[in-house]
């Protein structure tokens, strides 16, 4: 790292500090958690350093934590999406039927539980600029602002987000499809 630009390391350093939790996922240990943070950053602040571009009006600092920042949320998502295991419902002893609850708010936390997985595991689907266009859309950032972000226009900002809508889309059909 000592070979990086030294806005690079700021930003590494910052990101790095910023993704550390106080619980790392499953199957990790704090350190070995802490040691492939540190290296998806160094992975993601050389990517940065390559596609920068100081005609954007950003500094190198800048533009690589922002980076840094979506990558290690993506690659923290996924981890410990991975991480979590899928626990079967209980089966019906006599039948061997799937356990289904009968009361309405049970049957409520069922499927808000549903809905978050399903979200967890479409974002775990997304490359780095596919979550970030997600996040900022669901932060009701206009199309201008994100283009101003990425440095293109709004028209091309507003088919990318019409395009993620339907690779999301084909992704549900498909699992819903492989799971029935």
């Amino acid at each position: 790292m000592a070979e990086l630009n030294p806005a690079l390391r700021k930003a590494i350093r910052r990101a790095v500090q910023r993704f550390r939790p106080t619980c790392p996922p499953p199957n990790w240990s704090q350190s070995e958690w802490q040691n492939e943070l540190q290296h998806e950053a160094v992975l993601c602040a050389l990517q940065a350093e390559q596609e920068f571009e100081p005609a954007l009006g950003l500094c190198l600092e800048k533009f690589a934590y922002d980076r840094i920042c979506a990558h290690l949320k993506t690659f923290t998502n996924r981890e410990w999406g991975y991480q979590k295991t899928v626990v079967a419902f209980a089966e019906d002893e006599e039948t061997g039927e799937e356990w289904e609850p009968v009361d309405e708010r049970s049957m409520e936390a069922y499927e808000q539980l549903e809905a978050r997985i399903l979200v967890e595991w479409l974002q775990s689907q997304l490359e780095e600029r596919e979550y970030q266009l997600w996040v900022w859309v669901a932060e009701k950032r206009s199309y201008r602002w994100i283009g101003k972000q990425l440095g293109v226009s709004h028209e091309v900002v507003h088919r990318r987000w019409k395009r993620l809508q339907a690779e999301l889309r084909a992704l549900v059909e498909n699992r819903g499809q492989k799971a029935g």
